[in-house]
C-alpha cells in the first residue's frame, strides 16, 4: 500500500514527463547536427582547397561552367567567385545573342535565328544541372567545419541562377524580335516563307 499517494503522483509526473516524445531533451537529440566528417583537404583549383567529401560536386560545378564557356566565352569559374547581378548577365548576353533584323535574305535570317535560340537553349538544358548538383552539395557542406571553398562554390552556384534567368530571359527577348522584323521587313518574311516551302516540298 502506497503511504503517500501524493508522492507518488509526483513520481509519475516528472517520470512520464521526460518519456514524453516531445520532451525538449528527446526532441533534440532526435534533430542533433550529424557528426562531422574528418575528411582530408585536396587541391582543388582554381577554388580553394576543398573537403574530400564533396570533392566530386567541385569537378561537376568545373565541367558545367566549361560546358558553358563553349557558348559563353567570357565565363570563367574566378570570375564567377564574386557575386553578379542580372543587369551584367544580360548586358553580356546581348553581345553575343542577336538576330540581324537587316539581313537581306529571308532564309538567312530564319537560319541566323534558329541558331541563336537553339544555342541558347543549349545552354539552358546544360544550366539546369547546376540545381541538381547544388541539392547534392549543400548538404555535404553542413557536415565539415566551414570552408573558403564551399562558400566560393555557392556564389558560383548563385551566378550561375542568375545566368540561367538572363538566358530565358533572352530566348523571349528574341522571339519578340523575331515577331517584329516578320512585320517591319514583309518582303524579307515573304521570300523566307517561299524558300522554306521549297524546301520543305523539295522542289
Amino acid at each position: 500500500m502506497i503511504e503517500d499517494p501524493g508522492s507518488f503522483l509526483e513520481f509519475l509526473t516528472i517520470f512520464f514527463f521526460f518519456i514524453h516524445p516531445c520532451h525538449p531533451y528527446r526532441l533534440l537529440a532526435r534533430f542533433k547536427s550529424p557528426e562531422l566528417h574528418q575528411c582530408e583537404l585536396v587541391e582543388c583549383a582554381p577554388f580553394d582547397p576543398a573537403c574530400s567529401c564533396n570533392l566530386q560536386y567541385f569537378i561537376q560545378l568545373s565541367v558545367l561552367v566549361n560546358s558553358c564557356r563553349l557558348y559563353l566565352p567570357f565565363l570563367s569559374l574566378p570570375g564567377l567567385f564574386v557575386t553578379a547581378n542580372l543587369f551584367d548577365f544580360e548586358i553580356a548576353l546581348d553581345r553575343h545573342f542577336q538576330v540581324g533584323l537587316s539581313v537581306p535574305s529571308g532564309k538567312r535570317l530564319y537560319a541566323e535565328f534558329n541558331a541563336q535560340i537553339k544555342r541558347l537553349q543549349d545552354l539552358c538544358r546544360i544550366l539546369c544541372n547546376g540545381s541538381t548538383i547544388r541539392s547534392k552539395f549543400i548538404p555535404c557542406t553542413r557536415r565539415h567545419r566551414p570552408l573558403q571553398s564551399d562558400a566560393q562554390a555557392l556564389v558560383v552556384f548563385n551566378n550561375l541562377s542568375l545566368l540561367l534567368d538572363s538566358i530565358r530571359g533572352k530566348i523571349v527577348s528574341l522571339e519578340s524580335d523575331w515577331r517584329a522584323s516578320l512585320d517591319r521587313y514583309p518582303g524579307n518574311t515573304e521570300e523566307m516563307l517561299r524558300a522554306l516551302m521549297t524546301e520543305l516540298t523539295g522542289q
